[in-house]
């Protein structure tokens, strides 16, 4: 499980190119292979065999790194990867941009490459960091799957959360982000209690009531720069705080329904399935959870509309036939021959399990 492949840094879930590239020729000198998207949904939903020393190369969330620097580093080993891209935030428009392979062929500069830079980017007028990353285009997605070399499947529409109680701490306000998918489905104010949070597709929402919606819009502006000075007013802060204290738990809103909430989930895989499809002329039948979260309701909707494959962030070793739940080793930033003893290990279940028991044990001690 990679996510991103990029020259900017941050707790383990970005690599550079460069280590990416020794990890990929550390792995072909070690005699690994790496399977396709077709080969790796053959093997876990029929038990199709691979040769030894397969690994199937995940890269989480559709970052525009993916196409400028793991393609090419991939395609240059003879390797495969799959991303898991989240939909809505592929871009519709726009030619495709510089990759590395241009740098190697003398058609750039690595100074001409994109998504080179640190995506917080200061705000304009507020100066507190907001984070802006930066995603693959359709145009790029279909280029990669002519290639041979990376395939796409679905990981959300929004990759979102959704409210799951009427338990809060704190008002919604602008300030610093931090965090690429911090947002919440539905109508959210500024102003608007912080109410207890979960992956959209692993929880029954909670949803804010009309009568909550029109108080806080009227006490709070919607503006940013405007809600930013609200914030810094404690009498105003003071107002809200008593406006929406005065709500019994009841008004501050109500769970959805489980039939809402199964339409919801259909409705969600319907449209990644229907997207997806249109955009690369390929057959859809992979689902990769966002963060790892899922309910049953969720995976029986799932299926409904015709997907059979299920990614999780769970680690572990993938026995053939088990499609419900297919595990992966985050990768971070590892030395290649640490994550080389790593894959090894993986390719005996039994001692896999074994490694994951006794290392959850020592975490919790």
């Amino acid at each position: 499980m990679y996510h991103s492949v990029h020259t900017w840094h941050n707790r383990g879930l970005v690599i550079s190119p460069e280590l990416f590239d020794e990890q990929c020729r550390a792995m072909v000198e070690a005699g690994w292979r790496c399977a396709s998207l077709s080969e790796a949904e053959d093997y876990l939903l029929h038990g199709s065999r691979l040769p030894p020393r397969t690994a199937w190369l995940t890269f989480d969330d559709g970052y525009l790194d993916n196409y400028v620097y793991a393609w090419p580093i991939l395609k240059k080993y003879g390797l495969h990867g799959t991303i898991c891209a989240t939909l809505e935030l592929v871009e519709s428009v726009g030619a495709p941009r510089l990759t590395l392979e241009d740098v190697w062929e003398g058609r750039a500069g690595m100074e001409d490459l994109p998504v080179a830079g640190n995506p917080m980017q200061p705000h304009p007028e507020l100066g507190f960091e907001e984070r802006k990353d930066t995603f693959l285009s359709w145009e790029e997605v279909r280029r990669m799957e002519a290639s041979g070399v990376m395939h796409t499947i679905a990981h959300s529409l929004r990759h979102d959360k959704v409210f799951v109680s009427p338990r809060y701490e704190g008002f919604f306000q602008p300030k610093k982000r931090v965090r690429t998918f911090d947002r919440v489905r539905g109508q959210i104010l500024w102003g608007l209690p912080c109410f207890e949070i979960e992956a959209a597709l692993a929880s029954r929402a909670f949803i804010p009531s009309e009568k909550l919606l029109e108080a806080v819009a009227g006490l709070v502006p919607q503006d940013k720069i405007a809600a930013h000075a609200f914030f810094q007013d404690a009498d105003k802060v003071a107002d809200l705080e008593q406006l929406v204290a005065g709500f019994a738990p009841e008004e501050l809103g109500a769970l959805e329904s489980e039939s809402a909430m199964f339409e919801r989930f259909k409705a969600e895989f319907a449209r990644c399935k229907e997207r997806l499809e249109a955009e690369t002329a390929s057959p859809v039948r992979t689902f990769c959870w966002p963060w790892g979260k899922f309910s049953p309701l969720a995976r029986d909707a799932a299926k409904q509309v015709g997907f059979s494959v299920f990614v999780t962030t769970a680690a572990g070793s993938n026995r053939p036939g088990r499609a419900d739940a297919v595990k992966r080793i985050n990768v971070k930033a590892r030395p290649p021959q640490e994550l080389l003893k790593r894959m090894d290990l993986h390719t005996h279940p039994w001692l896999a399990d074994i490694y994951k028991s006794l290392r959850f044990r020592w975490k919790w001690k």
